[in-house]
């Protein structure tokens, strides 16, 4: 019976941690969000495009989601 108290204890302490972590990587999809938005009203159009293909080490794809996400249109 402790061995399933302990197995229960560990799957609980397990979800808190995998939810903390998704809440963490909210925080920083909103914060790359925001920095992303920054940079593209600092740099003209072309330069932004350079800047994701060179600098941001992530996808264009990515960029956008993270963008979406700072500007709260994307969960």
């Amino acid at each position: 019976m402790k061995d399933l108290v302990d197995c229960v204890v560990a799957l609980k302490s397990a979800q808190l941690e995998m939810k903390q972590a998704r809440k963490n990587a909210r925080k920083h999809s909103v914060e790359c969000g925001e920095a992303l938005l920054k940079i593209k009203k600092i740099l003209s159009p072309g330069d932004f495009e350079y800047f994701l293909e060179t600098g941001f080490n992530g996808t264009t794809k990515q960029a956008s989601h993270y963008m979406a996400i700072a500007n709260g249109r994307a969960s």
